[in-house]
């Protein structure tokens, strides 16, 4: 099935990116006869916090929320279906690998397929959420897909309704707190009424990713966001592992702050004409220096992840990077320079594809927004693509 197949003509749907920075929305039109078409765009910063509070963090991210559904509403047009996408902290993810066998051969069926899967999410749960929700919190599963069955050993396409001693099945869980999903679906629930579809948003990448580099099954998914980078590690088309780190573009923000005693407002002002290289004055050397401390910090995160994420003494080298458009070309000058990982894992250096407008003008209409918000280009796609299958 290709891109978009099956979709309604003319469907408006809504795609809402939550991250760790701010919040941006679209609404987005499905045609069966060409590109869907992003028509309306917004995005609204999260607050910048020097010294981080989660409360006040969770409370800016709801305001943020609040407005961006504001501003879409006033474009007048009703969604028939709301997709919101989490990025890191708003969801916990894992990869599991289900083992069941009998000393008989049985039938690979759905019901069985369901209990298994059940009682892995039960065991997720337990063993992740309750050290971030503590003992008393809640959490509902965001999404579980099957990634791999494996029948006897051997990967079966369709295995429902065939016979096997041994299953193992492969499977993407994500889920985030009760609290959160509520209060997200209460901000939205005041602008638009349709029942609400989450994802995480590494598991939207993985997937618009196979369907737009179709030739590519091993490669690392990274995500550069303000306060966190994701790093998904994707082998045989199968997301392996995945591991954050708690530094992104607002640790260089930071640096500046903490290393020059600038405030906010010229740290990120010094941060944007650095690095569009018009910084031409006294400060420059200075900047360069923090930056370069912050590179070696984030480097020293990088390194650590991918001997977390990688078993079998092998890693891709391809990066596929989402990042704001702003520091990307900073974030992939970093990448090219880790070298440990680069040498005695890939055999050659990284090649890194930024996913922005220019990945997705093939597969999207983008004439009526000037925003080209990489993050809801690519969730955008998913919808479609989640439509499509439909």
């Amino acid at each position: 099935m290709g891109l978009f197949d099956g979709v309604k003509n003319n469907e408006t749907v809504a795609v809402f990116d939550i991250n760790s920075g701010s919040v941006g929305g679209a609404l987005v039109r499905l045609n069966t006869d060409g590109k869907p078409e992003v028509f309306s765009v917004s995005r609204e910063p999260i607050a910048f916090q020097q010294n981080f509070s989660f409360q006040k963090f969770l409370s800016s991210m709801l305001q943020a929320l609040n407005n961006t559904s504001r501003a879409l509403s006033r474009a007048r047009a009703t969604p028939r279906h709301i997709f919101c996408f989490l990025a890191s902290p708003w969801y916990a993810s894992q990869t599991r690998v289900i083992k069941f066998s009998k000393n008989t051969s049985f039938v690979f069926s759905k019901k069985l397929v369901d209990n298994l899967i059940y009682k892995e999410i039960e065991n997720f749960e337990r063993a992740h959420l309750e050290k971030h929700l503590g003992p008393k919190g809640h959490a509902s599963p965001i999404e579980h897909k099957i990634m791999l069955v494996k029948l006897n050993g051997y990967p079966v396409p369709n295995p429902i309704g065939k016979r096997a001693s041994a299953v193992e099945i492969t499977i993407f869980i994500s889920m985030s707190p009760e609290s959160i999903l509520l209060a997200i679906k209460e901000a939205i629930g005041h602008f638009f009424s349709h029942q609400i579809n989450f994802s995480s948003f590494p598991f939207a990448s993985f997937l618009v990713c196979r369907a737009l580099f179709k030739n590519k099954s091993d490669f690392i998914l990274m995500d550069a966001g303000s306060e966190i980078t994701d790093v998904s590690l994707i082998k045989n088309n199968v997301i392996e592992e995945s591991f954050s780190f708690p530094l992104g573009k607002n640790f260089l923000i930071k640096s500046l702050i903490s290393g020059l005693g600038m405030t906010q407002t010229e740290a990120v002002s010094a941060l944007t004409v650095f690095l569009s290289g018009k910084l031409q004055d006294s400060s420059r050397e200075q900047i360069t220096q923090v930056l370069k401390n912050a590179q070696d910090e984030w480097l020293k995160y990088f390194r650590n992840t991918l001997t977390h994420i990688t078993h079998d003494l092998s890693l891709p080298s391809e990066i596929i990077l989402t990042a704001d458009e702003d520091v990307a070309p900073w974030f992939i000058e970093t990448i090219k320079k880790e070298e440990y990982n680069q040498n005695t894992l890939t055999g050659k250096n990284f090649n890194v594809i930024m996913l922005n407008a220019k990945a997705f003008s093939n597969v999207l209409n983008l004439d009526k927004v000037q925003d080209r918000d990489s993050f809801l280009m690519l969730e955008a796609v998913f919808a479609g693509e989640i439509k499509g299958m439909k």
